[in-house]
């Protein structure tokens, strides 16, 4: 079956996701590393969704105030 991940030689022993032997995936830094990922993915999607309604609530006004 496929598997879904990275390439340890395209990431580097220096990631905190490949164990100490250059082998192998460390599974609690890979997992820190998508957890963060996740997290800030997150943060981004709460700040779009302000801009969004904030820019759907300054065009509503633009509406309401050209219909005067």
């Amino acid at each position: 079956g496929a598997h879904l991940g990275f390439i340890i030689d395209d990431v580097g022993p220096e990631s905190p996701s490949v164990a100490a032997d250059g082998d192998h995936v460390d599974l609690y830094g890979y997992t820190s590393l998508a957890v963060a990922a996740i997290q800030e993915q997150a943060r981004e999607i709460a700040t779009l969704r302000r801009e969004l309604a904030a820019l759907r609530t300054e065009l509503q006004g633009a509406r309401t105030s050209r219909h005067r």
